[in-house]
């Protein structure tokens, strides 16, 4: 149930449903804090990818084209994050829409 009011997905249960809509209300309202710790690994996730950008810029620029491999991991690491993240920010809205 947690899950499908982080990302906002849609139960093919009645009763599943019904309490996906209670608890997407709850969040909306405020009464219930869901997905925290899916944000905060996003939010680490997107800092890492920062980091081997810089890593492999800073190799590139000093030394040889060995840091394109950390460069790309890294814009890898946050499209990934970037993706979560924006799945994460409306999820219990979708799931109150996709759950009616």
């Amino acid at each position: 149930m947690r899950q499908a009011v982080i990302f906002g997905r849609a139960l093919p249960d009645e009763r599943e449903r019904a309490a996906v809509r209670d608890l997407a209300a709850a969040a909306l309202d405020g009464h219930v804090v869901v997905g925290r710790g899916t944000r905060a690994a996003l939010r680490v996730l997107l800092a890492v990818a920062a980091v081997l950008i810089t890593a492999g810029a800073l190799v590139t620029a000093r030394l040889s084209p060995a840091g394109v491999g950390p460069i790309l991991l890294g814009v890898l690491n946050a499209i990934w994050a970037g993706t979560g993240i924006r799945a994460v920010h409306g999820g219990p809205l979708r799931a109150l829409q996709r759950n009616q």
